[in-house]
């Protein structure tokens, strides 16, 4: 948690106890597990895989960092900012002072959860952080911020 990673395609949420079930695009494009996270037409979404849950953060490939703040844990994505420093600062601001755009009902069922590319298979895939997050019912609340200096998606994990 907290350093930037680099993805090459959206990014998924899995379980990491099934990260190497994970064929990304390896069977080509069509019936993928890649397909069905292209299929998401919002900032984050869900798609299942053999009965368990997979979180899908959809919209685009930019630098994204695990944080904690008072709400809770979350994943900021960068779309612009001078500095890493400056968009962390604001994404706390927007959390206590705006509404969500957009609220997604999950439940984590295993603690341990990898972010990984999701067009890559799961057993070449780079493990590009690990968060923990206690079993039970989440609201994933997404806000999306475009300041002037800067601007990013939020996706705040708010324990229910």
């Amino acid at each position: 948690m907290n350093q930037w990673i680099n993805p090459f395609s959206q990014t998924v949420l899995l379980p990491c106890s099934k990260v190497n079930e994970w064929a990304g695009d390896a069977n080509g494009l069509v019936g993928s597990d890649y397909e069905k996270v292209c299929k998401i037409d919002d900032y984050c979404g869900v798609i299942f895989k053999d009965n368990y849950q997979i979180i899908v953060f959809a919209d685009e490939t930019n630098p994204q960092i695990w944080l904690e703040s008072k709400a809770g844990i979350y994943l900021l994505r960068w779309h612009y900012a001078e500095k890493g420093d400056d968009l962390i600062e604001e994404s706390k601001k927007v959390i206590e002072k705006e509404e969500p755009l957009e609220l997604l009902n999950i439940t984590i069922k295993e603690s341990a959860q990898c972010l990984i590319d999701a067009i890559e298979e799961g057993t070449k895939s780079h493990r590009y952080a690990e968060v923990i997050l206690q079993p039970g019912s989440y609201n994933i609340l997404t806000y999306y911020f475009k300041h002037l200096t800067n601007s990013g998606v939020i996706h705040l994990f708010k324990k229910i």
